[in-house]
């Protein structure tokens, strides 16, 4: 079925009118907007006033993670652990009139355990529906998602998102960084870990044009400080580079406040070739770490700082 956007109202009277379908698909670009549509309709689905009040005991077990009518997942599930999908369909629910499956960031179950789920998606239970959050929804098999209604979480205006969040210069960047999502704001607010990981990038952008030789150990020693989540650091310095990109092409573009000065200072030192080929190089890099989580950090981190080197040294405006 095809991609809609996402309507809470249309999915409430679904469920007060027993409309329920048998899979939900529920996407975002960002990890924390689509596990949180997914949550929500799983509230609203096991609530027992069917609003997600929070108050009865069918909110309160989901929280407290103990619902016996949920069985849940994530997309690193093992076989042993989806076999126990059939029993489950087998059961009468317990606290309701619905049993739900949820599965988080069903995009990265292997093509195996999507294959294994499509018979209980195909021929499920009548008292029992599938829910699925996902950020790359073309990486489930296209069987998966021709079984589920898909939703797409709604987007908010970065004035709407900072709004939402407590007062304060942090919430101004993760607005700006949340690609519109209030969720992924939220999760990178509290989310210690990755300011660090961000000043850490910012330092290295500034590096590359405020040296006249950078260190090519000090950028991957910053890079590395975070190596368990290197691919965050990554990203991080890729936003930097394409805030530089596109204030090198005269964007008006609202651009994340803590970076102002350095992404300006990039987009006046490369060429617009070099901002180019440098976002090409941390974006194939960042798919290349999220493909093959068994990579060697420390030398994929050097060989893609070497290469923004040799793009530094060639594509600099005189």
């Amino acid at each position: 079925m095809g991609e809609t956007g996402m309507n809470a109202d249309v999915l409430e009277r679904a469920i007060e009118q027993n409309r329920v379908a048998q899979a939900y698909l529920f996407t975002a670009p960002v990890r924390a907007a689509a596990d949180g549509a997914a949550k929500h309709f799983l509230r609203l689905l096991m609530c027992r006033t069917h609003s997600a009040c929070g108050q009865c005991d069918g909110c309160k077990k989901l929280v407290a993670g103990n619902h016996v009518d949920v069985m849940q997942f994530n997309g690193d599930a093992k076989m042993a652990e989806l076999r126990e999908v059939g029993d489950f369909l087998w059961k009468t629910p317990f606290d309701g009139d619905r049993k739900a499956v949820y599965i988080e960031g069903a995009d990265s179950l292997r093509p195996q355990a999507q294959n294994f789920l499509l018979k209980p998606m195909e021929e499920p239970a009548s008292d029992t529906v599938f829910i699925l959050s996902a950020t790359a929804p073309e990486r489930l098999l296209a069987t998966v998602r021709s079984r589920c209604q898909q939703y797409a979480a709604p987007k908010k205006a970065r004035q709407e998102v900072a709004a939402a969040l407590p007062p304060g210069e942090r919430a101004q960047v993760a607005a700006a960084l949340s690609g519109g999502y209030v969720e992924e704001a939220e999760r990178l607010l509290a989310d210690e870990e990755f300011w660090d990981i961000r000043e850490k990038a910012k330092e290295t952008a500034a590096k590359l044009v405020t040296v006249k030789n950078p260190s090519a150990y000090l950028m991957m020693e910053r890079l590395l400080a975070h190596q368990e989540r290197l691919m965050d650091g990554v990203l991080e310095l890729l936003r930097l580079v394409m805030d530089a990109e596109r204030k090198s092409l005269g964007s008006s573009a609202e651009f994340a406040p803590d970076a102002e000065e350095i992404t300006e200072k990039m987009a006046k030192f490369y060429t617009p070739e070099g901002l180019l080929k440098t976002r090409e190089i941390l974006s194939e890099e960042y798919d290349r770490l999220a493909r093959c989580r068994s990579i060697n950090g420390k030398l994929a981190v050097q060989g893609m700082v070497f290469r923004i080197l040799e793009v530094r040294a060639k594509w600099h405006r005189s």
